[in-house]
């Protein structure tokens, strides 16, 4: 029978440990599998930092397009010191290495690329970079390549070359972007490839718009039904500027005008310009040439020897264009502010005097082509023009020429603040005589117009200024503005005697004066569209009737870099 001590013995000897010999085989069975297990995790671990070094190669080549997305695809060299996609990627056809705008690299170019290891084939500009700042034991080899659209390599034109003006203008708005990333760190090497193309494709957004445009005489007959649109224009000079991804500059220049829409037209003085190229332009007052009578007689018909319209000689001076600053600049050596800007520093044109034709008229206008069809019972006369201005027989120059028109555009350079675009127009003309009869040879009207200016800056409210004088029978009126309110007296209060028979000035004509500037309402320009204006009807004049137009200014100004 068995007792508790032996329950309690028997129990002990079921829960003793392992014997050695247990421990060493169960080791050693454990050190086998350990052995056999300990490539996979080596492989393991080589595999998880392969992983992390090609993750990280990945960041790098997309940081890399990342950079070149956010640079614009091209800014004019000439617009002044920005750094654009080409000017680090595709600098220059040097097949030689030079140091690169983009920290810690250097470029060429390469008439045909390698086309192996993930590189491209064709001509392409290559960048490399190494050893990478960001990251120890990598390097970057960046090819451009400019494309068509069909995605085939262009080859730059010669002499292309993004830090030059002129000739920094990309063959097309396409690059091909092939990224190498390479790496040996660790004691592992490797190569990641990526590829992205990349766009022009931002929308033209004019950054400065500058334009300035002066007539100081315009004179019009308008019956186009009979074929007698006629038009004498004198001392006209338009300026235009804008900046986008380039700048540009024009301003042209004509001395005088003849039109007879339709039939033919004559001009004198003329000169155009555009920038870029920077050409030096006219500088000095150039005497051209002078519109004869009814040139060309053929078509402009013939008024006695003089035709429907005359303009004797006239001048264009310092009609030149830059872009030299970045900026667009009309003329050439304009300043920063057009409000200071004298006449030396504008585009100008104009009339001098007669030049010794036509009864010694420096201008002269009638609105019929054969003959005279003016009103016999008014006495408006028939042997004088019905829009003259004398000639007082003095040469001189376009500071003291009979008419005169002025324009200038300018914009500040890009490093200065607050930067600001301005344009400016101002116009002259001596006494013009309108609507001469019998007893008033020099004309029932003159007007005179010493000086009008208008000036646009951006940002800025539009200045304007002009001084007048404007006579009629038994009175005259001096208006400067802004001193004075520009009117003139009803026209039908004017009493006189012609012929013995008691007129009033409203049986002639009509007449106005500028009341200040005003604003397109679709592009803001600012104008004034003309400081004097008188119109005579058909009854009185002939076909069309009259129109007469003293100092027609416009400008406008907007930066908004």
């Amino acid at each position: 029978m068995s007792t508790p001590t032996d329950f309690l013995r028997r129990r002990s000897e079921k829960e003793s440990g392992f014997t050695l010999i247990e421990v060493i085989v169960a080791l050693s069975i454990f050190g086998v599998v350990a052995i056999a297990a300990l490539p996979l995790l080596v492989l393991g671990l080589k595999v998880s930092q392969m992983a992390r070094v090609e993750t990280l190669a990945k960041d790098l080549s997309q940081l890399r397009i990342e950079r070149l997305r956010n640079l614009p695809f091209q800014v004019d060299r000439q617009n002044g010191p920005f750094v654009d996609l080409l000017d680090r990627y595709f600098t220059n056809l040097s097949p030689t290495p030079t140091v690169s705008e983009e920290a810690g690299c250097s470029g060429q170019y390469l008439s045909a690329a390698p086309g192996s290891g993930g590189a491209p084939s064709g001509p392409a500009y290559r960048v490399t970079c190494s050893p990478l700042a960001e990251a120890a034991g990598f390097s970057q080899v960046v090819y451009l390549q400019f494309l068509l659209r069909t995605g085939v390599p262009v080859t730059p034109p010669a002499g292309y070359n993004s830090q030059t003006v002129g000739a920094d203008t990309a063959p097309t708005r396409l690059v091909g972007v092939t990224v190498l990333t390479t790496w040996d760190r660790g004691g592992q090497q490797g190569t990641l490839r990526t590829y992205t193309e990349l766009a022009d494709a931002r929308g033209n957004r004019p950054l400065v718009t500058t334009q300035a445009q002066a007539v100081a005489l315009r004179v019009t007959s308008d019956a186009p039904s009979e074929s007698r649109s006629l038009t004498a224009e004198a001392g006209e000079v338009k300026a235009d500027g804008s900046l986008t991804t380039g700048s540009v500059a024009s301003v042209q220049a004509v001395g005088a005008r003849l039109d007879h829409t339709g039939v033919g037209q004559a001009s004198s003085s003329s000169q155009g310009v555009n920038a870029p190229p920077n050409p030096a332009g006219s500088v000095d007052e150039v005497n051209g040439p002078v519109i004869a009578a009814g040139v060309p007689a053929t078509t402009l018909s013939t008024w006695v020897d003089c035709g429907w319209g005359w303009a004797g000689k006239s001048a264009y001076g310092n009609v030149s264009a830059t872009t030299a600053l970045g900026v667009p600049v009309v003329p050439s050596d304009n300043t920063d502010d057009v409000a200071a800007t004298t006449g030396s520093r504008t585009a100008r044109s104009g009339l001098l005097n007669s030049g010794g034709g036509c009864k010694s008229y420096a201008f002269g206008f009638r609105n019929w082509l054969t003959a005279p069809a003016y009103a016999s019972a008014l006495q408006v006369s028939d042997v004088s023009p019905l829009v003259f201005i004398k000639d007082p027989n003095a040469g001189g120059d376009l500071s003291n020429g009979r008419v005169r028109g002025e324009a200038a555009v300018t914009a500040t350079d890009i490093l200065k603040v607050p930067r600001t675009a301005s344009a400016m127009a101002r116009a002259a003309v001596a006494t013009v005589h309108m609507i001469p009869t019998t007893e008033r040879p020099e004309g029932l009207v003159t007007a005179k117009l010493t000086s009008s200016e208008l000036v646009c800056t951006s940002g800025v409210a539009v200045s304007a200024k002009y001084d007048l004088t404007v006579t009629w029978p038994g009175g005259s009126k001096t208006i400067s503005y802004p001193s004075a309110v520009p009117s003139l007296p009803d026209p039908a209060t004017i009493t006189f005697f012609e012929g013995g028979i008691a007129r009033t000035l409203a049986d002639y004509l009509a007449w106005d004066v500028s009341t200040g500037v005003t604003e397109s309402t679709t592009s803001g320009a600012q104008s004034i569209d003309h400081v004097f204006g008188l119109t005579s009807p058909e009854s009185v004049v002939g076909p069309g009737g009259v129109a007469v137009r003293l100092g027609s200014l416009s400008c406008s100004a907007s930066d908004s870099r």
